[in-house]
């Protein structure tokens, strides 16, 4: 895996752009009220610049993986923002599935939220209706 580590200011326009093409599938849903408040400390100049946001790359594919929240909030803000942007480069889609179970774990996952991480491993691969996503090590 080889991963790049880069410092960007991001604009409106990016976030919108990222979160519209970049947002991986099996996110959880966006809380309004934590969007509304990291807004609100982005307005205030409070927001914790260089922060991180996180995406995971294979096969010409690129997701956002951690920072939908932050990226929403910066649309609801108006005003760029400093993160430390963090692309993990993957050998496959399962690896992404792998690696995003284990990014995105600090807020406790409702029960819609845990099923739909949990269909990463149960689900077919997209790419082969054939193959299972379990992990070996699961």
């Amino acid at each position: 895996m080889e991963t790049e580590v880069s410092v960007v200011t991001v604009t409106p326009e990016m976030a919108q752009k990222w979160l519209v093409e970049n947002t991986y599938e099996h996110q959880r849903n966006i809380r309004p009220h934590k969007a509304k408040y990291l807004a609100e400390e982005m307005q205030r100049g409070t927001f914790k610049q260089d922060t991180v946001l996180e995406f995971s790359t294979a096969n010409g594919s690129e997701w956002l993986t951690d920072g939908q929240h932050r990226l929403s909030a910066l649309l609801i803000a108006k005003t760029p923002q400093r993160f430390v942007v963090v692309k993990r480069h993957l050998k496959d889609e399962d690896a992404v599935a792998v690696d995003y179970t284990r990014t995105d774990n600090v807020l406790v996952r409702s029960i819609g939220d845990a099923y739909k991480t949990c269909l990463l491993y149960t689900s077919p691969s997209p790419r082969d209706r054939t193959r299972s996503r379990m992990p070996s090590s699961a």
